[in-house]
């Protein structure tokens, strides 16, 4: 069947598969608007994907719920609606730009949960931690650095 062939390739991936699985999240329910939907579109893929890397497969559906959760709010269609009735359209735009950062940043967040928690403990497992923590922490101390140095001048 075609979940299990497409499981099989990506269990190639390995410990960093539970990384991606809120991030499958996110773009299903911005895609459909919906985390029901999100949730019927990966949950078997997740089991079957998180069985053949040895990952808690609960933890890795959930997490994808999660990150179709955190999409639902970015729908064009919801945010549409909603600068409808405070009649404000036109800020949609900028809705989603806002909400783009804040549903990836949490997403983020959830990624690093989701290692934690979907394999035991192990100096692998805790070094992948790391460098996900460290990469946008380093990231931030540029732009926040570039950003001193351009006032400055």
């Amino acid at each position: 069947n075609m979940i299990f062939l497409l499981a099989s390739m990506t269990a190639g991936l390995g410990l960093l598969y539970p990384v991606l699985a809120p991030f499958m999240g996110l773009l299903a329910g911005f895609i459909s608007g919906s985390e029901t939907s999100s949730i019927a579109m990966f949950t078997k893929y997740h089991v079957e994907t998180s069985t053949a890397v040895g990952a808690n497969s609960l933890v890795v559906a959930a997490s994808n719920g999660i990150g179709g959760g955190l999409a639902s709010v970015l729908s064009p269609a919801k945010i549409q609606n909603a600068a409808a009735v405070i009649d404000k359209i036109g800020i949609e735009g900028q809705v989603i730009r806002y909400g783009l950062v804040v549903a990836l940043l949490m997403t983020w967040a959830t990624s690093i949960m989701t290692m934690l928690q979907a394999f035991p403990l192990s100096p692998l497992t805790l070094g992948i931690v790391g460098v996900m923590i460290a990469v946008p922490v380093v990231i931030g101390l540029i732009m926040f650095f570039r950003g001193r140095k351009e006032e400055d001048t």
